[in-house]
């Protein structure tokens, strides 16, 4: 009768409950779902209703197919996973790492500084027109505990006149 479920496209789960979708392939799809947006630790992934042996053999057979890649942590031991698909998870955990441990060495602002004059051109709608400053914070991720670090930051951009700060909203107009 399980073949039949099968063909018919009907899939057991667990508890004598009944899907569309095979159980197995809503696991891979949740592994790599997850591990598409960070690099993560076995012990990091989560599927509801799934035990860590079930996800642990999902994350190996995935390694094995090559669509979850396994790199290095950088703080302790062991491995991160990331999917194959977009392996900028990982780079986005090493510049958090890294941006952490400049954080804790003082070196934040200058950092802060140089993020702040690369995004500045992203940002312009047409060459030499203002950003708002509201739109740069939000591009640098900087919510309202960071507005003293980036007033400090654009101040000294300012002194060093590589950019030119309005006294109003709305330059333009």
């Amino acid at each position: 009768m399980h073949g039949a479920l099968n063909a018919a496209g009907i899939f057991a789960w667990p508890k004598n409950n009944y899907w569309h979708i095979d159980p197995e392939e809503q696991l891979r799809a949740e592994v790599l779902s997850q591990c598409a947006k960070r690099a993560l630790k076995r012990t990091e992934i989560k599927v509801k209703g799934r035990t860590p042996k079930d996800i642990g053999a999902t994350v190996e057979r995935l390694t094995a197919e090559r669509k979850l890649l396994k790199y290095p942590a950088l703080a302790g031991s062991g491995v991160l996973f990331v999917s194959a698909i977009s392996p900028k998870a990982y780079w986005v955990y090493v510049e958090a790492f890294v941006a952490d441990r400049l954080r804790k060495a003082g070196i934040e602002e200058a950092c802060l500084e140089e993020k702040l004059w690369e995004i500045l051109p992203k940002l312009e709608p047409e060459k030499d027109v203002p950003v708002s400053i509201a739109r740069v914070r939000r591009a640098l991720g900087l919510g309202e505990t960071g507005k003293q670090r980036f007033d400090e930051a654009a101040l000294k951009l300012r002194e060093q006149r590589r950019v030119y700060l309005s006294q109003h909203d709305h330059p333009l107009v």
